[in-house]
């Protein structure tokens, strides 16, 4: 029953990875593209990774999906290596967020 859940996420995370093709020029976030620098490669449109080492990955859920998939995130979040980990409150798109830098 838990794959049910898990399942869906992660066919939508593994089809951006599937279908993108040539570089990519443009990162979206929240509406908003963000140029590529020249420099750097964008994994997708919603990563960039060791560019002038600054890296950089998110997801899109609202809240029912976040909460439907808590386990997901939490799962992600243990993959992760962290030099440190804090908490951390931000407003992006004029909107207030809580996270973890």
């Amino acid at each position: 029953m838990k794959i049910r859940k898990i399942l869906p996420v992660f066919l939508l995370l593994a089809s951006g990875s599937v279908f993108s093709q040539g570089r990519i020029e443009k990162l979206q976030y929240a509406k908003t593209e963000i140029q590529v620098p020249d420099n750097c490669t964008a994994e997708s449109e919603y990563e960039i990774f060791d560019c002038n080492g600054f890296s950089v990955q998110w997801l899109f859920l609202n809240d029912e999906m976040a909460k439907a998939n808590k386990q997901l995130l939490d799962q992600i979040e243990q993959q992760m290596e962290f030099n440190s980990k804090d908490k951390i409150e931000f407003a992006s798109q004029n909107q207030k967020f809580h996270g973890t830098k």
